[in-house]
């Protein structure tokens, strides 16, 4: 499907002089769409590299206590006080997965052309 422009009398059947063809604007939608989707993906690997931190095991004891305070005189702060070896190994495994998964989406990202380094 082409289309004939006329500029200043003069026809022109595929392309205009310093405009883009139709397959160009469409491959340029493309990578636009990619590199939105690159930096959602970096938003996302972010979040979860933030969020895996805050189990970061080398923050266990302060966990373990703020939870033992938390639920302490309940139930739960019994389960925490009896169980803190099986607890401690849970949040150290959730920590290495959510780290993980947050590496994996800055890969992703950095596939899709987000994650550059700007040197000056």
């Amino acid at each position: 499907m082409s289309e004939t422009v006329q500029l200043d009398g003069e026809l022109e059947g595929d392309r205009l002089e310093g405009d883009r063809l139709e397959g160009d604007r469409l491959e340029g939608d493309r990578l636009e769409g990619q590199r939105l989707e690159g930096q959602r993906l970096e938003r996302t690997g972010r979040r979860w590299l933030l969020w895996s931190f805050i189990l970061c095991p080398c923050h266990l004891p302060w966990t373990l206590a703020i939870l033992a305070a938390v639920f302490g005189g309940t139930s739960l702060g019994v389960v925490v006080n009896q169980y803190r070896t099986a607890l401690g190994i849970t949040i150290a495994v959730l920590y290495a997965i959510g780290v993980g998964i947050g590496f994996r989406y800055l890969r992703r990202a950095k596939a899709r052309g987000a994650c550059k380094v700007r040197f000056q």
